[in-house]
């Protein structure tokens, strides 16, 4: 049997299987794979209940209209769809497949959840160091995340050793797009990280933010710790990657350029970027005639009036 015929005979479950191996082999992150695996899993799941042995067009677009008839969002929706169409594209370009392509959804997306200045306020209380590490950790996890905008995988993989006090600058080593990351130290979160090390006796090689044993905490572990904290704090809870969206928006709003703010996310394009730009655009009429170039001139005028002789 040739090989275009073995292909050819390859399941949908089989190919899926292959899909995750060569993602594993790729280097792909934990949480990626993970992802892949469930929602390729309930695409599989579907493929069976219906004995569909190939993906065609028309497949695809039932399985769409299936997610939709679930109840689920929009959003959530091509959640799915888009680990579907990665497959796809992989299993074409490996020839297991002819060519189809999986559309997304369109839908007006909502501004994303974000922790407002008086939940930050209350968020970033300190606590006293006599209390419990774990509440302590916590607030400096807090601190971190919407001091420099890093994702959950990134924060819980940043070790004492990666933050130079000297020149400002914290050194991300993990990251989403497997690139290495410089993130500009504030002078506050300096001050922050300093204390904690010293009051807390943390060494070179501890992870910054850790367990209570000192070794690293999981990303679930934080993300309900951090929920844990935010409720007894308050303060909603919309998640570690609002804290992200946070710090974006106060950035914006704040007056930072979009070019460093790209570079300290780690974005590889504008087009993320950009995309926080939109999703905040209301947040920018707040104040907007202090800055606009017509009010400067129309302010000097009116000052070079009252100053006349």
């Amino acid at each position: 049997m040739s090989i275009e015929q073995r292909k050819c005979d390859i399941t949908p479950y089989e190919s899926v299987e292959l899909f995750i191996a060569d993602c594993k082999t790729r280097g792909l992150a934990t949480p990626t794979i993970r992802y892949y695996s469930t929602f390729l899993g309930y695409f599989n799941k579907y493929l069976e209940e219906k004995n569909y042995n190939e993906i065609t067009h028309v497949v695809i677009a039932k399985y769409t209209n299936h997610l939709q008839k679930s109840g689920i969002s929009t959003v959530s929706v091509n959640t799915h769809l888009r680990a579907v169409r990665t497959f796809v594209n992989w299993s074409i370009e490996e020839d297991y497949m002819q060519y189809i392509k999986v559309k997304m959804i369109k839908a007006t997306e909502a501004v994303k959840e974000i922790y407002c200045e008086n939940d930050i306020s209350m968020l970033i209380d300190k606590p006293d160091t006599k209390c419990a590490f774990v509440d302590y950790r916590n607030y400096i996890a807090i601190c971190m995340l919407i001091d420099t905008g890093v994702r959950l995988n990134s924060l819980i993989n940043i070790k004492v050793s990666d933050v130079d006090f000297v020149n400002g600058m914290i050194t991300v080593r993990i990251t989403k797009n497997k690139k290495m990351l410089y993130i500009p130290l504030s002078a506050t979160l300096n001050k922050i990280l300093q204390k904690y090390f010293r009051a807390w006796s943390l060494s070179h090689n501890d992870y910054i933010v850790c367990e209570t044993s000192r070794r690293q905490i999981t990303g679930y572990g934080l993300y309900h710790a951090l929920q844990k904290y935010c409720e007894a704090k308050g303060v909603d809870y919309h998640g570690i990657h609002s804290f992200r969206h946070s710090f974006a928006r106060q950035w914006i709003v704040n007056g930072g350029d979009v070019f460093r703010l790209q570079t300290i996310l780690g974005h590889s394009t504008l087009d993320m970027t950009r995309h926080y730009v939109q999703l905040y655009g209301t947040d920018l009429q707040k104040d907007y005639d202090q800055y606009t170039t017509l009010s400067k001139f129309n302010t000097e005028k009116v000052i070079r009036r009252k100053i006349r002789p």
